[in-house]
């Protein structure tokens, strides 16, 4: 079994008062989850979650919401391959505009957090959001 590990961002804002989170519906397998990527040599998990939410949605973090990441794990099969993944995601407030990579992404949506559940793909995403809403007094 091959291992892989990545790191994301968990986007949230606020607009009128209602805490939303941003999804992204990813190119290949068609999934919304939340942005993610690969670390590139000598990059932090922190860095690479900002360059990866930059790259693939256009906006920035402008704060880190909690101390320490939450954790996605799950198993997969690619091309033959069995793999064992492991995301570390940081929950941010992040800001400005949408620019969607159309190499990586199919669509991204600002959605409040209380619907956000309903639009996420897999279990695994939907415990992730709704630690990240218990954990954070702030998106409560």
């Amino acid at each position: 079994m091959d291992t892989d590990l990545s790191y994301g961002i968990l986007p949230f804002d606020q607009r009128e008062g209602c805490w939303r989170a941003l999804l992204v519906h990813h190119l290949h397998g068609g999934h919304w989850a939340f942005p993610k990527g690969h670390p590139e040599p000598g990059e932090t998990a922190i860095e690479c979650a900002t360059r990866e939410l930059l790259e693939e949605t256009g906006l920035e973090v402008v704060q880190i919401l909690r101390d320490g990441p939450f954790i996605e794990h799950y198993t997969f099969d690619m091309k033959g391959r069995h793999i064992d993944k492991t995301v570390k995601y940081f929950a941010a407030r992040v800001s400005g505009s949408i620019k969607v990579q159309e190499e990586e992404l199919l669509d991204c949506r600002w959605v409040p957090i209380n619907d956000a559940p309903a639009l996420l793909t897999f279990p695994e995403a939907r415990r992730l959001l709704d630690e990240a809403i218990h954990a954070i007094p702030e998106l409560g």
